[in-house]
C-alpha cells in the first residue's frame, strides 16, 4: 500500500474503515473516480496499470501462506481459502474485508459466549489478562453494534478481578463495581 500511495501520489490509498460504504471498490476509488481528473488519458491508462500491476503483488502477498496464519487468524484463513479463484488483489482485499465485518454486510459475530467464558487462569499475569479484554473490547467496538457487548464485557471483567480477593484491585475497582451495579 505504501508504494501504490507513492505511485498515486496520495496520502491515504485506503478509505478509513469507518467511511466504508458496501459499494466500495478499489478500482474506482483508486483510478476512475479521480475529480476532476488528474491524469491525461495515457497517464490514466498508465494508473490502470499499475492498478493490476499492485493487485497481482497485493494477491501474492494475501495468498503467501505467511501473511494470513491459520493459527492465529483461523476465520479470516479460512475465508482466504475461499477467495482463491479472485485474481485481482484489491477485489480479493475488499472481499476478504467486507466478508469479516458484520457492520459492512459480513457474517454477525456474538460475542456473549467469548465474554461469558472468559476467566482469569490462575498464575496468569493480570496484565495478559487485561490484553485479552482490551482486544475484545476493540473487536467489539470495530463491529459497532450496539448490543450491549460492550456493557456486558465490562461487567464481566470487573467481576472477574473482584473474584481474585486482593484488597488493592477490590479497593481500586469499587467505585466502579458500585456504578456499574447502580445502573444494572
Amino acid at each position: 500500500m505504501g508504494a501504490f500511495m507513492n505511485v498515486c501520489q496520495v496520502n491515504q490509498v485506503y478509505p478509513y474503515y469507518r467511511d466504508l460504504q458496501s459499494n466500495f471498490s478499489f478500482e474506482s476509488h483508486l483510478v476512475t473516480s479521480i475529480v476532476p481528473p488528474r491524469y491525461l488519458p495515457l497517464d490514466t491508462e498508465q494508473a490502470k496499470r499499475n492498478y493490476r500491476s499492485f493487485g497481482d503483488a497485493l494477491r501474492i502477498f494475501l495468498q503467501s501462506g505467511t501473511t494470513i496464519v491459520e493459527k492465529s487468524s483461523p476465520k479470516a484463513y479460512l475465508q482466504l481459502i475461499s477467495f482463491c479463484n479472485l485474481h485481482d488483489g484489491f477485489l480479493l482485499l475488499r472481499e476478504l474485508i467486507f466478508s469479516l465485518s458484520p457492520q459492512l454486510s459480513g457474517n454477525y459475530y456474538d460475542y456473549r459466549h467469548d465474554i461469558d467464558t472468559l476467566a482469569i487462569i490462575p498464575g496468569e499475569r493480570l496484565s495478559k489478562f487485561y490484553q485479552q479484554i482490551i482486544n475484545m473490547s476493540n473487536e467489539i467496538t470495530i463491529v459497532n453494534i450496539p448490543n450491549g457487548n460492550l456493557a456486558m464485557l465490562a461487567y464481566r471483567f470487573l467481576s472477574l478481578l473482584r473474584s481474585t480477593n486482593c484488597p488493592t484491585i477490590i479497593g481500586l475497582i469499587n467505585p466502579y463495581w458500585k456504578s456499574i451495579n447502580k445502573h444494572r
